[in-house]
């Protein structure tokens, strides 16, 4: 598909990192049209700014529930002709109106772990990382799969790296954030090609 043809939307609630490969991206093969957050002070949206990409802020706060913010921000994603919605990092909690048949998008969700039930689980960021450590794993990774609306789909890739045992941690935290920014182009690569 061409540049005009596969349109992507992200949704994170922090500071993008993850995310920053798919908002700098130069190929043809895909355009970010739109950062969307529940996070008005979420970096990601920064830097998506800076890149001329379409921002929203989707705060719960600003409806009557999840399931009005969410019909609010599937709207958005009809309207510019979303494809495909890449969580990452996004706190919110996707309702039953993101699984709709008729939306005509994938969404697909990065886990920064290779069990994504921990994270499933509310063990999220550093925490997530730190129990990794405490548990003497010998490894971590990332998965990024489907999201359905009973939970994590199929598998789009999956990669592991191995834990050091000196490592911190906020060092584990730094490398899986690397491998999840490259994951996510492969996967959104993989998913529009």
């Amino acid at each position: 598909m061409s540049l005009n043809n596969f349109n992507v939307a992200i949704l994170l609630s922090g500071d993008g990192q993850s995310c920053q490969s798919l908002i700098h991206d130069k190929s043809d093969k895909f355009k970010v049209v739109a950062v969307l957050s529940s996070n008005e002070n979420a970096n990601g949206l920064f830097l998506a700014s800076q890149a001329k990409i379409e921002c929203g802020v989707f705060k719960l706060a600003d409806f009557s529930d999840a399931s009005q913010r969410d019909l609010a921000i599937v709207s958005l994603l009809k309207r510019l002709k979303v494809n495909l919605v890449v969580c990452s990092g996004y706190l919110g909690v996707l309702t039953d109106c993101f699984f709709d048949k008729e939306n005509n998008f994938d969404i697909i969700c990065s886990h920064q772990s290779l069990f994504p039930t921990l994270s499933e689980k509310g063990i999220k960021g550093i925490k997530l990382h730190q129990v990794l450590i405490d548990l003497h794993h010998d490894e971590s990774g990332v998965t990024v799969c489907y999201q359905t609306d009973t939970g994590p789909g199929d598998c789009v890739c999956c990669e592991k790296i191995a834990i050091h045992k000196s490592w911190t941690a906020q060092k584990l935290q730094h490398e899986i954030v690397q491998m999840e920014n490259r994951l996510l182009r492969c996967a959104v690569l993989k998913i529009c090609n």
